[in-house]
């Protein structure tokens, strides 16, 4: 996901990572197989496209300017910095 992120902005990530907290998981898997077979659910577009659009809807609604003065994101494990 960081990849993708830093590929749409064109900015790269500095990662500061924190060690694990209680109920931290160290990975997940997503499966959509339920959802596909009782909803009928296919998604329309992959991830990369989906950042993408977001990341253009952002720019044009809400400016670069929030991610410039913010200039991190913080999750309660890691804070990731856009260079």
């Amino acid at each position: 996901m960081i990849a993708i992120i830093e590929q749409v902005t064109g900015k790269k990530a500095i990662i500061d990572r924190k060690p694990m907290q209680l109920g931290d998981v160290e990975i997940t898997y997503a499966n959509i197989e339920k959802s596909i077979s009782l909803l009928s659910y296919r998604p329309g577009s992959g991830i990369h496209q989906g950042v993408s659009e977001f990341f253009e809807w952002f720019e044009k609604n809400r400016g670069m300017e929030v991610i410039e003065r913010q200039h991190y994101l913080s999750f309660p494990r890691n804070r990731i910095d856009w260079a």
